[in-house]
């Protein structure tokens, strides 16, 4: 029972992983904004 329970819960967790596509189109959008946001921060840190 507890076994199956785990297979179910890891099961369910590789499932939505393989649904969810792969690349999305506003992927890099938000990799350039949180480099945008990281530079920020890191200039704010060193002033």
């Amino acid at each position: 029972m507890f076994t199956s329970f785990i297979d179910l819960l890891y099961g369910l967790d590789s499932k939505q992983k393989i649904k969810r596509p792969p690349r999305r189109p506003h992927r890099k959008i938000e990799y350039k904004f949180d480099q945008k946001l990281f530079e920020y921060l890191k200039n704010e840190n060193t002033n």
